[in-house]
């Protein structure tokens, strides 16, 4: 029997392999076999489904190594490609379509690397000209992918509570006013999520109101308020609505809609008991609607960037109505991560790795590898 002629499989078959491979990672290796692999791979890759369902694999990165998580196969994969400056690594504020947002320490101003793409990182100048040694980055988002998009992108940050935002072609930042139009919000009230959500930016503070604006009106920036930190009438948050431990995500659903998920806790840090509640907004209404089921939405949930993905999809390896969540703390001697239903409340903790150093970073990415 003669032995079988790997690298000249048939495309079909090899199609079949691909349809196969969950994880955006397993690709890359498939493509390493040969050339004639390699090929089928990368046509195999334009297909609009593959690119529109990447399942997010954990990150951490310690003491100059990172690594990423796989949840098919609970493999572990060194990741040489993402090297973070001493003077920001203590500093990671946002992952959005492949970039990674830091913060330097001593300048204040913002860095966006790609570790997935051959590209040169984008330094930004601080939001504002005024140097405050304590005063950080919260957040960063991004309007697309900075490759694609040619010039027509937005950064937005959360800086000391306040929202500034940077248009490509701008070379300051331009402060968002929240005190035109909402001038009853106190200004103690920081925001604390904020996601570009069809061509908006919208964003929460302290007080659950939700605003939005167009930062690439020419017009003075005034902010939209979309719902003033109300619920529907049977959530069951009313008592704990500005508890300390509480934490707010934005995300895009599946469906296109912008989802509220509210993280509610009985104390911060290890050990802490975690519960979950989203909400769908209905803008038309301003109202924000609890959600008994996630349909076919799995949520992946943390502080630099929250993603949803297809369960129906990713059946063999996700739990349907779901949601993925680490700790914003992690033990200095495990990385874990948890899965919490919302349908019944239950929660599953699933230990990924133990080591005997702190990891600082620890977040989801959707990882984007590039093939030319």
């Amino acid at each position: 029997m003669e032995p079988a002629d790997w690298a000249n499989l048939d495309a079909l078959a090899l199609s079949l392999i691909l349809d196969n491979l969950e994880e955006r990672i397993d690709h890359i290796w498939f493509g390493a076999v040969c050339k004639s692999w390699r090929s089928t791979a990368k046509i195999h890759h334009q297909n609009h489904q593959f690119k529109s369902n990447v399942l997010p694999m954990l990150m951490f990165h310690a003491e100059g190594e990172t690594r990423l998580y796989s949840i098919p196969g609970e493999r572990m994969y060194s990741f040489p490609y993402f090297e973070i400056p001493m003077r920001e690594c203590m500093s990671l504020y946002g992952f959005h379509h492949g970039w990674f947002a830091t913060q330097n320490t001593e300048s204040r101003g913002i860095t966006l690397r790609n570790p997935f793409k051959n590209v040169a990182p984008i330094h930004l100048p601080p939001p504002t000209p005024r140097s405050y040694k304590y005063c950080t980055v919260y957040k960063v988002t991004l309007s697309a992918d900075l490759i694609t998009s040619g010039n027509d992108y937005v950064v937005a940050a959360v800086y000391n509570g306040l929202i500034y935002f940077k248009r490509e072609s701008q070379k300051c930042w331009t402060i968002v006013n929240i005190h035109l139009q909402a001038s009853d919000i106190p200004s103690e009230c920081f925001f604390t999520a904020i996601l570009f959500h069809k061509g908006l930016i919208y964003a929460v503070n302290e007080m659950n109101n939700i605003m939005s604006f167009d930062p690439f009106s020419n017009e003075k920036t005034t902010p939209n308020m979309v719902l003033q930190g109300s619920y529907d009438k049977d959530n069951d948050i009313g008592n704990v609505i500005h508890d300390a431990f509480s934490y707010n995500y934005l995300v895009e659903s599946l469906e296109g809609d912008l989802w509220l998920v509210r993280r509610l806790s009985d104390r911060e840090g290890l050990g802490a008991r975690y519960k979950f509640q989203v909400y769908k907004l209905e803008e038309q209404n301003g109202k924000l609607v609890r959600l008994k089921s996630l349909g076919d939405n799995v949520l992946f949930v943390d502080k630099f960037a929250s993603f949803s993905v297809s369960a129906s999809y990713f059946s063999n390896c996700l739990q349907k109505d779901s949601i993925y969540y680490h700790p914003h703390i992690q033990s200095s001697m495990e990385i874990y991560f948890s899965i919490y239903n919302v349908k019944d409340g239950s929660c599953f903790h699933h230990y990924a790795d133990f080591r005997e150093r702190p990891a600082p970073f620890t977040f989801w990415i959707q990882a984007s590898f590039q093939w030319d």
